[in-house]
């Protein structure tokens, strides 16, 4: 039996999950865990990592580094996205997080972001799909089938960038909320069509987005992995929790029933470019998942 972990350090969310690996090499989940640190607060305008969101990313940390050992767990690996790719003291905010957790930190490309993720999302996969990865710095868009990839393109656009860049947070305005639209129709309107040939009928969508929005029209008062996992999400309840989202003040949506309290200013950019992109790309549904980059780490 091997034990191992996998760690995705994103731009809003650091991720763990760890895993055992029987003789018949399947794996199983032993525990997933999900810590918002905000890495990429005012890194849109500033185009740095500021320090409290370090503290905040290095007390996580810390903290899943001492689970590690509570658990036994030796190999631990760990990759980071948006946040530490573009930010300009990335690199030295890399060397702080690696002291803290004793292991060496990846940063991955865009596209290896993406390749990553359907490895730990899709492989499963009974036909060809297209996967959507909201990140808080970037969205990655793949179709492939089982761990073979068509098309991959990472875009830089997210749910913080979108909140911070159009003040999509709190009552934006209409001009706002059609220029965050304007963003992504323009970045799809020349790759969707390659996304949409190469697998027709089924798109899965991850990360804390769908799964929020799967909270919310599943009507749920609490995160429950075993409804979100699978949940289908039509195109029309995409639309409609976009645009009531971009419409309620944030005190309002903090009253949402199983909305994470650290998730509620970046949800309507989040719905926004999951709603855009489903109709530049012409799908009709998403299947929602909570699995994500941190799967295809453990994996790998």
């Amino acid at each position: 039996m091997m034990l191992k972990a996998g760690i995705d350090i994103g731009t809003n969310t650091i991720l763990m999950v760890v895993g055992k690996r029987g003789e018949d090499g399947r794996w199983t989940v032993i525990e997933d865990q999900h810590r918002i640190a905000r890495l990429g607060e005012g890194l849109d305008a500033s185009g740095l990592i500021n320090e409290a969101a370090i503290e905040r990313a290095l007390a996580i940390l810390a903290d899943y580094r001492r689970r590690c050992s509570e658990l036994g767990v030796s190999n631990i690996d760990v990759v980071a996205t948006s946040a530490i790719r573009s930010a300009t003291n990335g690199s030295a905010v890399r060397t702080k997080l690696e002291r803290v957790l004793s292991a060496p930190i990846e940063v991955l490309s865009g596209q290896d972001e993406a390749l990553l993720t359907f490895s730990g999302v899709a492989a499963d996969f009974d036909n060809p799909c297209s996967l959507i990865d909201i990140g808080g710095g970037s969205t990655e868009y793949i179709s492939g089938f089982s761990r073979i990839v068509f098309t991959s393109i990472s875009m830089e656009f997210g749910a913080v960038r979108f909140t911070e860049r159009f003040g999509l947070g709190s009552l934006p305005t209409s001009e706002n909320v059609q220029k965050a639209q304007n963003v992504v129709q323009r970045a799809l309107a020349s790759v969707g069509r390659d996304l949409k040939r190469s697998a027709p009928n089924d798109i899965i969508a991850v990360a804390g987005t769908p799964t929020s929005l799967a909270i919310l029209d599943l009507g749920l008062t609490s995160f429950d992995k075993d409804k979100i996992e699978g949940h289908v999400l039509s195109a029309e309840a995409v639309s409609y929790w976009a645009y009531r989202l971009l419409r309620m003040s944030q005190q309002e949506r903090s009253l949402l029933p199983g909305i994470d309290a650290n998730r509620v200013d970046i949800l309507p950019a989040g719905a926004l470019i999951l709603d855009e992109s489903l109709k530049a790309l012409e799908y009709e549904r998403c299947v929602v998942s909570v699995r994500g980059l941190r799967y295809g780490v453990m994996l790998r």
